[in-house]
């Protein structure tokens, strides 16, 4: 009889902080190895990993300029007080951060990674969107009890960071207007300076017209505290030197769920468990392979159930594989799986954790409706992404 696994808890208040500023607890030691951003990118390109483009050097130059200030800041705190960092939201003005839009595939997420590593302070964060939100979320509930609990959560936020990075910013949610036009006010008041990318136009976030009313305010605030840049770079970086067949398989029949099971026993190291039991934040879900370094799931049982991103979260952080098979083709009739799906390769793809998947058609057919059709695109992008050698490169690289 199989035996229930249960993979490492991210919903618990300590576990999930933890969790969640991991990307933060690196403290700049990357940066410290003198390399300023711009030279970081120039070093790219001599070493022919990106082409130059004029338009990516201006958001390099405008990054440099946050970062410059930003460690100034720091410099002084430490100044003031025999090394020790005052909260600085009482020492210093607010910098100025920057918003990044653009079509998807044009480098923004390259962009903040690259800054985020660069820049020399100590307390950090980058996140996924969807990341962020869920510990937002979580947090609501754990100061569920207090008068003004979203003044609370900034505040705390306000304590930990001088600098947060949203990568993929975005308002799907009507539920999170106010929520996020509230926490993006308070965010500004304690002094946090914040980055954005995102494949929309501040005043585009919000597609209906009474979300966009509600959260008119937040967009004023972000234009006031922030450089807005559209970054119109000429090709989708995402598409060059990518093998798309490493690792999507189509159709998905008999023949591609021999060659996904060829892939796994290929991959997997260690013991390999078939209709494996797992337990993903309290519930429980069947993979149809598990391995040390691998899991095998189809679509109906990570897409169709009851999954939330904390669980996609969790699979990508225990397993630096995963399989996915017979992905049908999606249409607004099954929106719900879809969205899952698309949050699930975000996930995966923020991770860096190797997707292997089967569809019943193409992948630009694969999403057929029209509700989500603007948010396929950047998954779209991603997915060639995730084949390219900088990204399987990024893969292998140790976390610093």
């Amino acid at each position: 009889m199989n035996e229930t696994t249960a993979l490492p808890e991210t919903g618990g208040a300590s576990a999930q902080r933890h969790a969640l500023r991991r990307s933060d607890d690196n403290n700049g030691d990357a940066s410290r190895s003198g390399k300023r951003l711009l030279e970081r990118y120039e070093s790219k390109i001599r070493s022919g990993e990106i082409q130059p483009h004029d338009i990516q050097l201006k958001a390099v130059e405008l990054l440099q300029h946050v970062a410059d200030q930003l460690e100034a800041n720091e410099r002084k705190a430490r100044s003031k007080l025999s090394g020790k960092i005052l909260p600085f939201r009482r020492t210093h003005r607010l910098v100025n951060g920057l918003y990044l839009w653009g079509d998807v595939g044009r480098g923004k997420t390259w962009l903040m990674d690259l800054f985020h590593d660069a820049v020399e302070i100590d307390n950090k964060l980058r996140l996924h969107f969807h990341r962020f939100m869920q510990r937002v979320h979580h947090d609501l509930q754990e100061f569920s009890s207090e008068a003004d609990p979203l003044k609370v959560i900034a505040t705390h936020m306000g304590k930990q960071y001088r600098l947060i990075c949203l990568d993929e910013f975005q308002i799907t949610d009507i539920g999170d207007t106010m929520l996020l036009r509230n926490l993006v006010e308070a965010l500004y008041e304690q002094g946090v300076t914040l980055l954005f990318t995102s494949n929309r136009e501040p005043d585009d976030l919000c597609q209906d017209w009474f979300q966009r009313e509600q959260f008119q305010p937040a967009v004023d605030l972000i234009r006031k505290n922030s450089t807005v840049m559209h970054l119109q770079a000429p090709v989708d970086y995402r598409f060059l030197n990518s093998r798309l067949e490493d690792i999507f398989l189509t159709p998905h029949d008999d023949e591609t769920e021999r060659m996904l099971e060829q892939a796994f026993h290929a991959i997997a190291s260690g013991d390999i468990e078939r209709n494996a039991k797992l337990t993903i934040n309290n519930r429980p879900v069947t993979a149809m392979m598990k391995a040390g370094n691998a899991v095998w799931f189809d679509f109906d049982t990570l897409c169709r159930g009851p999954r939330a991103t904390s669980d996609y979260i969790q699979i990508a952080r225990c397993f630096p594989t995963v399989l996915l098979s017979d992905v049908p083709e999606l249409n607004e009739a099954l929106d719900s799986s879809a969205r899952r799906f698309l949050n699930l390769v975000d996930e995966l793809y923020d991770q860096r954790t190797r997707l292997i998947f089967s569809a019943q058609t193409s992948l630009e057919n694969l999403y057929r409706g029209d509700t989500l059709a603007f948010e396929y695109q950047r998954v779209l992008s991603r997915l060639h992404e995730m084949q390219s050698p900088s990204y399987q490169r990024a893969r292998q690289e140790p976390e610093e």
